[in-house]
């Protein structure tokens, strides 16, 4: 018989740190447990520590052994022969029997053993008389100094009984002992799992208290950040407005200069002036009156919305025009006149008999430096006319204005000197003139101007324009330019990158039109304008950087400043799609710092912030692939993708992680691996097919990594399908 106690594999699992008896059962239950089978088996009975020092008190005292005890050398005796027998003892960790030859007494002890750790020894002793030898009793009381017949007297009144009746009572008791302890131990288990989950469910609310106090500051933050976004998204809507505003006015002097080309007939000009104006500012009627040097004022174009060609023929008869008092006052004071809603009240009667009724006005006098007296009119928007209306249709009058004087000048000159450069240079254009078959091209002062030259400064040849142009630019440039030359298309708007005299680029807005062409549809002639349109560049590129920027952050752990969670989800997505495309392997590892909560409560959590900022980019620095990411995947724990990587590789991999960790030297005198920082890794690798899906290549590296734990921590472990039953 062993007469030992231990635990089975299943229990020991759960037991961590030292066991006292005294946890697995009461002091007071022990003592009354021993002195009922003390009395019972009529044996003396005690329970010591390994070392010897009782724990309860002893039952049924043997008289004979307590008269030894009176005497020096007997107590010496007793005391040498008790330390002698608790060293075999843990030696053996057996139970032993023993005998006092000279007395004739039996005693045993049952070592308790729980988990390899000794914890306690069950002795019990009996005076059997068939093992005395009177002889031998009193010689021995002569030796160390008693009475001889006052022990033998004490000898005869002892409990007594046979050798076997006192192994029987050994077995009991062992077997007693061993179910109780056992019992106790159960008990001291379900006691320090109740305290465990006492304490893990204290350690979840505190971090659901984290967890919500994150959530609302991530909330407000989040808030923030989109009323930051809402501000920025409105702001590029007004500077797109402003753009597309600004956009339509050139257009119109476009079309305007344009007309001179097409044809140089005042009414044609005055015709499309007129045309531009209503349709810039949404008119349904407009017209234009100018002073004729014989015949008084006139009415010199007129156009109509929805009118045809037969209507339209008709209105190119110039009609006389009445002035009454508000319009000489228009023409006097060079001030504009506009309506900002329908008026019953109609100052500017009366009005040619074949005009519309006329509830909402917008009527901007002709630039009297231009040398022309007259006005513009525009009528029946239904909203009235704002400021911006005015100041557009005061813009594309000056142009007019400037084109028509200089189109009257133009009639006595050669065809190199019929330039609209005062008009473009009003609007901030540079005009140019190409003509590709003689291979030649015209820049107006204006085009020089805007690039920081002087007029005449650079040659006049396409390949000026070639040369100033950004390379990146340049195929857009020369491809537009083929494209034209070999297509129908009359007209092309482009935006290039061209070198100023300063050793600037800056943005360009290139506007073409096809004048033009021989009868086979060769294009003879090609005009058009510049405009600097930098600024507005500017605020395009700046609002692109600003969105870019907002999704870097978004896809970035604000702690370990690589990617985060979602990052993370979406990349796996994309690689999981090519490595199925291309039939080739992915590889997730999962690996998370060992015993991190520990080092948290041991050093603080600003240190383990700096902690996990440091493990992250350390991670980081291995992975030299473009491809590659490493993700903070939640708390202490980091996922890293692999593509095209199979095992053996993500094993070499996760071996240069392991070693750049421990490079680190970080300090935890918490772990109960290692007295640094060190991680556990799970890998899985797979080629992706039609019945997986990416979150399973993630669960199966995060049972690797189960078993990386379960092994110890601090090692790599590679999936195997027997992991498929973990958890």
């Amino acid at each position: 018989m062993s007469g030992t106690f231990s635990t089975n594999s299943t229990d020991r699992k759960h037991l961590t740190g030292d066991v006292n008896l005294l946890d697995l059962i009461h002091l007071e239950d022990l003592q009354q447990l021993q002195d009922a089978l003390a009395q019972f088996g009529c044996v003396k009975s005690v329970i010591c520590d390994p070392d010897g020092h009782p724990l309860t008190e002893p039952s049924n005292d043997l008289s004979l052994c307590q008269m030894v005890r009176k005497s020096s050398a007997g107590a010496e005796d007793c005391l040498q022969n008790f330390q002698l027998l608790s060293e075999k003892i843990k030696t053996n960790q057996t139970s032993i029997i023993d005998t006092c030859a000279h007395l004739g007494i039996l005693k045993a002890a049952v070592p308790i053993i729980i988990q390899g750790q000794h914890l306690a020894n069950w002795w019990i002793s009996q005076w059997c008389p068939e093992m005395a030898d009177p002889t031998k009793l009193q010689q021995y009381a002569l030796r160390i100094g008693i009475d001889p017949t006052q022990l033998l007297t004490e000898a005869d009144i002892c409990p007594r009984g046979t050798r076997r009746e006192f192994e029987r009572v050994l077995v009991w008791i062992e077997s007693l002992a061993q179910q109780i302890t056992q019992l106790g131990y159960k008990n001291l288990l379900l006691a320090r799992d109740l305290s465990k989950m006492q304490g893990l469910e204290e350690e979840l609310n505190r971090y659901k208290s984290e967890l919500e106090k994150l959530v609302q500051d991530r909330l407000s933050e989040i808030l923030n950040m989109n009323q930051r976004l809402k501000l920025e998204v409105l702001e590029r809507e007004v500077t797109g407005e402003q753009m597309h505003r600004e956009s339509k006015l050139l257009d119109a002097i476009n079309q305007v200069l344009e007309q001179i080309f097409v044809d140089r007939s005042e009414h044609a000009l005055a015709k499309t002036f007129v045309r531009v104006a209503q349709e810039l500012t949404a008119s349904p009627f407009g017209f234009m009156v100018e002073q004729q040097e014989v015949g008084g004022w006139r009415v010199v174009a007129e156009v109509r919305q929805g009118d045809d060609e037969r209507v339209q023929a008709k209105s190119h008869i110039i009609k006389r025009f009445e002035m009454n008092s508000f319009w000489q006052e228009l023409v006097d004071t060079g001030e504009a006149f506009a309506t900002q809603a329908p008026q019953s009240r109609s100052p500017w009667q009366p009005l040619p008999k074949s005009y519309p009724d006329i509830k909402t006005l917008l009527a901007v006098p002709l630039p009297s430096e231009a040398g022309i007296a007259g006005f513009i009119g525009l009528a029946n928007n239904p909203r009235g006319y704002a400021y911006i209306d005015q100041t557009d249709v005061q813009t594309l009058s000056r142009s007019f204005s400037k084109a028509l004087r200089q189109a009257r000048h133009e009639q006595a000159q050669h065809l190199s000197e019929k330039r609209l450069n005062l008009a473009l240079d009003s609007a901030g254009e540079g005009l140019w003139d190409y003509l590709p078959k003689l291979e030649q091209i015209y820049y107006s002062p204006r085009w020089f101007e805007m690039l920081g030259y002087n007029t005449g400064e650079l040659p006049y040849s396409f390949e000026t324009w070639i040369t100033l142009t950004h390379p990146e630019d340049l195929p857009i440039l020369e491809g537009t330019f083929e494209n034209v030359s070999k297509s129908v298309e009359n007209a092309f708007q482009i935006e290039i990158r061209m070198l100023t005299e300063k050793g600037q680029w800056r943005w360009f807005q290139v506007r073409g039109r096809t004048v033009e062409r021989d009868d086979e549809g060769a294009v003879l002639r090609m005009v058009g304008t510049l405009i600097d349109i930098s600024k507005h560049k500017q605020v395009e590129l700046a609002l692109q950087k600003a969105n870019e920027e907002l999704l870097r952050l978004a896809a970035l752990d604000d702690l370990t400043q690589i990617a985060n969670r979602r990052r993370f989800d979406e990349r796996l997505a994309d690689e999981w799609r090519r490595a199925r495309r291309d039939s080739s392997p992915l590889t997730v590892i999962l690996c998370d710092i060992d015993y991190f909560k520990d080092y948290n409560d041991t050093y603080g959590h600003v240190k383990g912030d700096e902690t996990l900022y440091a493990v992250a980019q350390a991670i980081n620095g291995v992975l030299k692939r473009p491809m590659d990411l490493v993700a903070r995947y939640g708390g202490e724990e980091f996922a890293m993708i692999l593509p095209n990587t199979d095992l053996e590789g993500a094993a070499r991999v996760a071996k240069k992680v392991k070693m750049a960790i421990g490079s680190l030297c970080i300090k935890h005198r918490a772990s109960a691996v290692s007295e640094y920082i060190t991680l556990s890794y799970g890998i899985s690798s797979e080629i992706p097919n039609g019945d997986t899906s990416p979150k399973n290549l993630v669960e199966k590296s995060d049972k690797a990594l189960y078993r990386a734990k379960g092994l110890g921590r601090n090692r790599i472990v590679q999936f195997d399908p027997e992991m498929s039953e973990i958890r």
